[in-house]
Order: structure tokens, then C-alpha cells, then sequence
């Protein structure tokens, strides 16, 4: 279990997280939802304690572990079999074993100990599991292969099997689809699903995250809060696009009360201005064309005041921004042997925006 408990977080004056509170279960697998730079990574590291909050309290349950998809290996010198054994632990344990046995007197006591973990840590079965998770997802990578001969894709791979490998309670995976074909995103959505664990998968792949997750969390920028939808992604857009259009509602139907009311607002001031135009007349001398005016203009300068006073009194509702999402199915062939974008606008957290008339790809 990971509890928020009015978590706070902000960078350079820029709030991430405000006054977060939630709280997520022993098991579940969320997708997370982001605008790019607004806190998914910051999330992670929250949950991993690499970074502190400002403020409120993170807490994990008892006896729980963390696997978390890592950027780097150690050095590029180690085999892939060294590089997945120290992802799980059992690298630092071989190295202990292994110095133990080249002192002149073994701590027994030591000794046995690094045997218990070495086997907690499944090490008696580890090539074996490794040599089964590596063939899943990337065939052409041995164990035995060091490191510097991979490309980035190949070491990308070599590190999701390392989170693979890991026994933890807690899993943290960030594109994990990446450079994988569909065979082995199929299996690797049957093995994330039997780990009986806490997942959050960070990712651009909207049929993974449909075909896996049970829950969807939504890092919002505008409020800095962590919103929770029940169901997949497919699910989590309807529930969006429902919100939407109630916000739309919302805001037209304010929108058309205020327009009824600023119309009333003109009306009234224009019935007062005809009554200061007014002359005297043959049927209205000036003493009662004064009382009348007085009468009327302060009749409908309270009527005009009382109907200002509930415009600036109303809750305002903000215009609903719809975010458009750009997508593209690479799977059709246009025949032009480009993509063609038209008229693009994009401005950036720090406000540098950029236009684009047309850009071929």
C-alpha cells in the first residue's frame, strides 16, 4: 500500500503536486496520464523516495519493495547476465560469497546468511528464469553479451527485463512497450498482469494501457493534482469527453444567463435615459416631468445596480480548453511517402512558443 497524505512538491517556484491526498491498494495496475513536463517523473520519484515533498507525508506499507525501471547500467562492461543480477540483488551477494571463500577464515555465520538471500533472491534458478523472460522479449540478446555491443533499443530491453526479474510488491515501468514487436507486448501485458502486485506503467501505448490497467491517474497541471478514473484508457477518454461537454453546458448556459441579464441591464438604462431626454409637454408640465424623472431614475438605477450585483456575484465558469490529441496510424500508407503538417502552434511551460505554416515528415 502507498498512502499520499497532503503531499506537496514544486520546482523553481512551479508547483507539480498541491495538497495530493490518495491512497493505492496492495493491487492494481494504473496507467498514468501526463502533459508532457507535468509530473510523471516527479511521481516516481516520490514514490521511490529519491525526491522529497515540500510538504504532507508518503508513506508505504509494511514490508514493501520497489522495482523501478532504471536509465543506466553501472558500467558498460558487465554481460547482460551481470547487468540482470545486479538489477535483482544477487550481483552484490556473488561478490560477497565470493570474497568469503578467498579469506583464510570464513564467517560461517556471514556465509550462510548470503546463502539464504541468495536463494530469497531466486539465485540457484536465475539464468534459467533470465535466459526465459530475454528470449520473450528480445531473442537475439544471450547473456553472456556485454553490454557496449548492444544498440539503445536491445540495452532498453535488457532493462525492462531487469524489473522483470525483480521480486517486488511495487512496479514502476516507464514505456515499457518500447522496441518490443506485438508478440511480445502480448506477453509481456499476461506477465505484468499475474505479478499480483502495485503497477504504474507510464506510456504512450493507448492499446496497452486498454488491454491492462484497471484504473487511470491523471497528473493535471492547471489544479497540480493527481485525479483517479476507474477502467482502462478507452474508458478513462469517455468519462473525459462527458466531463467536457458538461463543463460546456455549464459555460453556455451561464453564458446565455449573463447575456439575458446585461440585456436587461441595456433596456433599463435606456428607459432611463429616455425619461432624462423627456421635455415638458402640454400634458406633463416641468415640476411633475421632474418628480417622474427623479422616480425613474432611481427606479432603474436599483434595477440596473441589483442586476450587476448578480453577475459579479456568480460563481464564473471557465471556458473548457478541448485538448486535441494528434495521431496517426502508421500502419496505412498514404502513398506520398511523407506526413504533412498544417498551421501547428505549440508554446512551452516556459512560454516559448512556436509557430509552423507547413512542415513535411
Amino acid at each position: 500500500m502507498i498512502e499520499f497524505f497532503r503531499v506537496s512538491k514544486s520546482f523553481d517556484a512551479k508547483d507539480i503536486f498541491r495538497e495530493v491526498s490518495c491512497i493505492f491498494p496492495s493491487t492494481g495496475i494504473y496507467g498514468i496520464v501526463w502533459k508532457n513536463g507535468s509530473g510523471k517523473t516527479t511521481l516516481f520519484r516520490l514514490i521511490t523516495w529519491e525526491e522529497l515533498p515540500d510538504s504532507g507525508k508518503i508513506t508505504l506499507g509494511n514490508h514493501e519493495t520497489i522495482a523501478i525501471m532504471k536509465q543506466e547500467s553501472p558500467s558498460d562492461k558487465l554481460t547482460v547476465c551481470e547487468y540482470l543480477k545486479w538489477e535483482v540483488g544477487l550481483l552484490r551477494i556473488e561478490q560477497e560469497l565470493s570474497t568469503l571463500e578467498w579469506t583464510d577464515t570464513v564467517d560461517l555465520e556471514k556465509y550462510s546468511e548470503l546463502l539464504v538471500q541468495y536463494e530469497q533472491k531466486g539465485g540457484y534458478a536465475f539464468e534459467e528464469k533470465a535466459t526465459q523472460v530475454l528470449s520473450r522479449i528480445s531473442p537475439d540478446i544471450s547473456l553472456d553479451r556485454p553490454l557496449w555491443e548492444l544498440s539503445s533499443g536491445q540495452k532498453s530491453k535488457v532493462r525492462l527485463a531487469g524489473i522483470l526479474l525483480q521480486k517486488a510488491t511495487i512496479y514502476l515501468f516507464d514505456e515499457p512497450t518500447n522496441n518490443l514487436d506485438s508478440d511480445a507486448i502480448k506477453w509481456l501485458q499476461q506477465y505484468i498482469t499475474d505479478l499480483q502486485a502495485t503497477v504504474f506503467i507510464i506510456s504512450h501505448d493507448r492499446d496497452f494501457l486498454d488491454a491492462l490497467v484497471t484504473r487511470i491517474l491523471e497528473i493535471d497541471p492547471a489544479s497540480c493534482s493527481l485525479q483517479e478514473y476507474a477502467g482502462n484508457y478507452s474508458q478513462y477518454e469517455a468519462k473525459k469527453r462527458e466531463q467536457f461537454n458538461r463543463a460546456i453546458i455549464e459555460y453556455e448556459t451561464q453564458q446565455e444567463e449573463i447575456e439575458s441579464l446585461n440585456l436587461a441591464i441595456h433596456k433599463a438604462k435606456n428607459w432611463a435615459k429616455k425619461w432624462e431626454n423627456l421635455k415638458p409637454n402640454k400634458w406633463m408640465d416641468s415640476k411633475s416631468l421632474g418628480f417622474f424623472r427623479d422616480k425613474s431614475t432611481m427606479k432603474f438605477g436599483q434595477k440596473v445596480r441589483a442586476l450587476e450585483k448578480r453577475i459579479e456575484q456568480m460563481d464564473k465558469v471557465e471556458k473548457p480548453k478541448h485538448e486535441k490529441a494528434i495521431r496517426y496510424d502508421i500502419s496505412r500508407d498514404s502513398g506520398e511517402g511523407h506526413i504533412t503538417l498544417e498551421q501547428i502552434q505549440y508554446t512551452y511551460p516556459s512560454g516559448f512558443h512556436v509557430e509552423c505554416e507547413q512542415l513535411q515528415i
